[in-house]
């Protein structure tokens, strides 16, 4: 890992993933992003649920990418990490940030006993998409989306 280090984020840590979320391409409001943390890690903090925020920094201290995660039954897999934001900044050595968080990722499946991960990310690159294809993931499409109103 060397230049870089994760650790679940906490307190301020969680404010300063924000514009990371944002930059992802999410149109979310800072108080929507405060209410997915306090539900997720609330959710946590009262039964035991797997999940977390995670983030990674580099040595200076910055906050260079995340990912959140939810462990849960899969119809087709059965116990499933299901990662929700994968993200990162992309100035700063953007493979090598990407590298580790699969690293970590897939350490947190292997903890948490996950027969597999599914990644919800941004629109790939063709370089994170040959990354991903390279690390056993499958493009799968089956997910839509609505919004509810």
């Amino acid at each position: 890992m060397g230049q870089f280090q994760l650790s679940p984020l906490r307190g301020d840590r969680i404010l300063q993933a924000y514009p990371l979320v944002r930059a992802s391409g999410g149109a979310l409001s800072i108080e929507e992003w405060r209410a997915y943390v306090k539900a997720m890690l609330g959710t946590r903090a009262r039964d035991g649920h797997c999940c977390d925020i995670v983030g990674i920094r580099s040595t200076n201290g910055y906050l260079r990418g995340m990912f959140t995660y939810h462990a849960k039954p899969d119809l087709h897999h059965g116990r499933t990490l299901d990662v929700e934001y994968f993200v990162l900044e992309s100035v700063y050595s953007p493979r090598e940030i990407i590298a580790v968080l699969m690293a970590g990722v897939k350490n947190e499946a292997r903890k948490l006993g996950c027969n597999a991960i599914h990644a919800k990310t941004p629109v790939a690159k063709n370089w994170l998409s040959e990354m991903l294809e390279a690390r056993d993931y499958s493009n799968n499409t089956r997910m839509w989306c609505k919004r509810a109103d």
